[in-house]
């Protein structure tokens, strides 16, 4: 179970490696002023959906919350399922050119994504986890620190 649950974990640092990816595009189109092209229908629906997509993601952390309370679940999860739903409030904020909460959330993604490193690096010093995987988290944090200078 233990090895899934770290096969688990890699595989959704890597989905939320792509949503770096794809939400710092929506940063840079959002800034050359692509966003304003939107229709009223169309940028209503997009909002729509996209708290619908933070909704199901803070319903995800309130859940795995429970089981990491539980004792069922690791903490590491939990903090992924945050990462997520962070990550969904950036690209809503980045969509809606709402540069100040891109800001605060980017600032709560540093906090919690350092959360992650902290937890990865003592499983790395006790031999449960390899270090590639500690690189890669700190390679993440560095680029959630470039977007939010770049922000800035």
């Amino acid at each position: 179970m233990r090895i899934q649950i770290k096969h688990l974990l890699i595989c959704s640092v890597f989905i939320v490696l792509c949503g770096f990816v794809l939400s710092y595009g929506t940063l840079s189109q959002s800034e050359a002023g692509n966003s304003t092209s939107n229709n009223d229908s169309d940028s209503d629906e997009i909002v729509k959906l996209y708290q619908e997509l933070i909704t199901l993601r803070q319903k995800a952390v309130e859940e795995y919350r429970r089981l990491v309370e539980y004792g069922t679940q690791e903490i590491s999860g939990l903090i992924d399922l945050e990462i997520k739903a962070a990550e969904a409030r950036i690209q809503l904020a980045q969509y809606q050119d709402k540069k100040e909460t891109v800001i605060e959330e980017l600032e709560n993604l540093v906090k919690v994504m350092t959360e992650l490193r902290n937890s990865i690096k003592l499983e790395v010093d006790i031999g449960q986890r390899a270090r590639s995987e500690l690189y890669d988290i700190e390679s993440s944090l560095l680029e959630v620190k470039i977007r939010l200078a770049k922000t800035k």
